[in-house]
């Protein structure tokens, strides 16, 4: 498609794009720059856009991909809390353990379940507990995607199993 004619396309369906991305991401401002990311990467890619086609479904799928991606680097990132900052709300209640104390236990406890469940179940259950989507785990492992997801709710059947104690 000819560059003049492609970008106008683009244009003519700004509004749109805004409208979906706001859906996507709840965000004005983020909305805003994935439709802009989208666009751009809609431009970069227009050889791979056929005529006749659905112009608009084919940029709302570069505009998921960029949100998911987005979204995934975001999960994976590790965060830091400074609880001194003078904008962070700290609130204990909506912790599903309310003593900081006793959270801590727990959570030493969980630490030292996970460790010494069977490697198999550990290791994936590590990478999942980490973030990691299944696909990526099973690619990572070279395991059937079936396999990945087995073993996954077996560690979790196991440590509820095991912790039932500390949760009641």
């Amino acid at each position: 498609m000819e560059e003049r004619k492609f970008e106008k396309l683009l244009k003519d369906n700004e509004a749109e794009f805004n409208r979906h991305a706001l859906r996507l991401t709840k965000d004005y401002d983020e909305a805003k720059d994935l439709v802009q990311d989208a666009m751009t990467r809609a431009f970069i890619y227009r050889d791979k856009f056929y005529e006749g086609t659905n112009f608009n479904a084919w940029v709302y799928t570069i505009m998921k991909n960029l949100f998911l991606n987005q979204c995934n680097k975001l999960k994976r990132k590790p965060t830091t809390l400074d609880i001194n900052h003078p904008e962070v709300s700290y609130n204990i209640e909506d912790r599903s353990v309310a003593n900081i104390g006793l959270r801590c236990l727990v959570e030493a406890d969980m630490d030292a379940e996970i460790n010494r469940l069977e490697v198999k179940y550990k290791s994936t259950f590590k990478m999942h507990f980490r973030g990691f989507q299944y696909k990526e785990i099973a690619d990572t492992l070279q395991l059937p995607l079936g396999t990945v997801k087995n073993r996954i709710h077996v560690a979790r059947k196991l440590l509820q199993q095991k912790l039932k104690h500390q949760l009641s």
